[in-house]
């Protein structure tokens, strides 16, 4: 371990072969796409059918095969990797046009007893991985279903009687799956070799899917924190002597000053890990001990989420879609560090159409890429920061533009000037809840005149850690409960986190509780005359408007969480 996971492939960098494909496998899979031997294109290449299909533009054929001359990625890939097609997009014209099922790994949970009967070489080897198994034979994924020398060597290793039934996925999702499902090394904290040891303390984070490293010297020793699911976590604990090694390795990683130690630093380094580019932030901070330091985790390539998948509810949505298609006024949401914010500001973009709006973006940094949007990463001690980024984007001719974090009197004016000339502003700002939005901007000195009718809504989130669903066991609610927490009778029983391998203590993943306030006149006429957000929020509750913790109270209701991660998250606000 210590190096960036790779996998090959024979077929690499061929181009799609220009021939009638003759497979067409009986199983009909809730994954696949049938398509009927009769019905599929005859004679197309996949970058034609695309065009035929108006999926891409003649154009971005053209730049995606003068980026195939110098990649030896296949086509499809490229224009995946490009932003020309989504992932299901690609999977369907693979499917079409070679007659084989497919399927997206992404949001699928597999058997490791299934996906771990093929060696871990072989599936690299091949790009291939095990994901079900019944009475019709072995299902598998791979990124070439006609490389007949991969079926032959599956078929030398469990025997030539197996019967395989091949589907379609992308490169990506097999590399990710693989880094998954097997075991991978542990990291071995008395390996001499520093460059491997910081090597395999990153790899098992991304691993775990932790946000964030804290590697922190004490006297005697180093603790290494792993932050999962909102909450940290000791993974390892190192010898002193090793600190000084691994300071100065990843003060290299990051661009840093090695020889400075008494003031803080902060840097940034990509990886390729699992076929994906992952971004770190590196963070040192002086203290008596020595540095502390950390790293967050950005994944850029991960796939967007939708409002459903971040636990948005059904109205909420509908309401959020309508808002998002106003010409202009300005959307923000706000929450504390980590809440997900510019994650849900980037699931509300995904329900703009950027073919025919011009959507501009400053981030700091950016954490994903979104096709056809323009993005500029804000940069600490860069050429401009966010006030003089919105006067450049006003003069690009934007229709909605996007502000990661509104945080000093500047920005805020230059949010405002722009939300006034007619352009939809999305943004965030650091506020307990809705109704502390409006006071916010005031505190940063917007005029209670200027801020009624241009602020249409705003968003609290927080992150709740969601029950895992397999170990889950039923409680009844006690009567204290009901009282404390003012419940209906209706409410019975909730859930309680038990803990088993497939979770940490009985919580898998995690998903939003937002509260969603719209500025009418009313609201808007309150704002005008200066109404705090005590007063605000008396309005809001007189109309029955639910809170935070209304809403979290509903999720745990539902068996989604537990009444301890609301008290944890939201108690002190309610």
């Amino acid at each position: 371990m210590g190096h960036p996971l790779h996998t090959t492939n024979e077929n690499e960098g061929k181009a799609t072969p220009d021939l009638e494909y003759h497979f067409q496998p009986s199983l009909q899979s809730p994954f696949s796409i049938p398509t009927p031997q009769n019905q599929r294109p005859k004679l197309f290449k996949i970058g034609e059918w695309l065009v035929d299909q108006q999926w891409i533009t003649p154009d971005q054929l053209a730049v995606a095969l003068k980026e195939q001359a110098r990649s030896p990625k296949r086509l499809g890939e490229l224009m995946l990797d490009l932003g020309f097609l989504s992932t299901d997009q690609l999977l369907k014209a693979l499917s079409t046009l070679s007659g084989f099922p497919s399927i997206s790994l992404a949001n699928q949970i597999l058997s490791l007893s299934v996906v771990q009967r093929i060696p871990l070489e072989v599936a690299k080897r091949y790009q291939l991985i095990f994901f079900q198994e019944d009475d019709q034979g072995i299902h598998v994924a791979m990124a070439d279903p006609e490389d007949l020398l991969a079926l032959d060597k599956i078929r030398s290793v469990l025997g030539p009687e197996i019967t395989l039934i091949p589907y379609h996925t992308t490169v990506d999702g097999i590399a990710h799956a693989l880094e998954i499902y097997y075991p991978q090394p542990t990291v071995n904290t008395q390996d001499g070799g520093v460059i491997h040891l910081v090597n395999d303390l990153i790899l098992e984070a991304v691993r775990l899917k932790a946000s964030d490293i804290h590697l922190s010297p004490t006297t005697h020793h180093i603790d290494v924190h792993y932050r999962q699911d909102g909450l940290l976590h000791q993974a390892h604990t190192l010898h002193r002597e090793k600190w000084s090694a691994i300071s100065v390795r990843l003060k290299i990683m990051g661009s840093l000053d090695i020889a400075e130690s008494r003031r803080p630093q902060n840097g940034r380094f990509s990886l390729t890990l699992g076929g994906r580019e992952i971004d770190f932030r590196l963070a040192c901070h002086p203290t008596i001990h020595g540095e502390k330091m950390v790293l967050r985790i950005l994944d850029k390539t991960q796939s967007l989420r939708s409002l459903d998948e971040l636990g948005f509810g059904i109205e909420d949505i509908e309401t959020i879609k309508r808002l998002v298609q106003l010409p202009q006024g300005m959307i923000i949401l706000s929450g504390p560090t980590g809440a997900g914010k510019t994650t849900t500001l980037y699931a509300l973009l995904s329900h703009m159409d950027a073919l025919t709006r011009n959507i501009m973006t400053l981030e700091e940094p950016v954490e994903y890429y979104l096709p056809n949007i323009h993005q500029t990463e804000i940069r600490e001690g860069g050429p401009f920061r966010f006030a003089e980024g919105v006067r450049s984007l006003l003069r690009q001719d934007p229709d909605v533009i996007f502000i990661s974090e509104i945080r000093d009197a500047e920005t805020a004016q230059m949010a405002l000037r722009s939300t006034m000339t007619g352009h939809l502003v999305l943004g965030t700002i650091h506020a307990r809840d809705s109704f502390t939005v409006p006071q916010r901007f005031l505190d940063l000195g917007i005029a209670p005149s200027q801020l009624s009718g241009n602020l249409v809504a705003g968003i609290a989130q927080r992150l709740v850690r969601r029950l895992c669903e397999i170990c889950r066991q039923p409680k009844i609610i006690t009567l204290e409960d009901r009282k404390r927490l003012s419940l209906p009778k209706s409410a019975t029983h909730t859930y309680e986190a038990i803990g088993c391998s497939s979770c940490r203590e009985g919580y898998r993943g995690r998903e939003a509780v937002a509260e969603l306030v719209l500025f009418d006149e009313d609201l808007s006429a309150l704002i005008a005359e200066g109404g705090a957000q005590g007063i605000l929020r008396k309005a809001g509750k007189c109309r029955g408007l639910p809170t935070l913790w209304d809403r979290g109270i509903q999720k745990v209701l539902a068996g989604k969480t537990t009444f301890a991660e609301i008290d944890r998250v939201i108690g002190a606000y309610h």
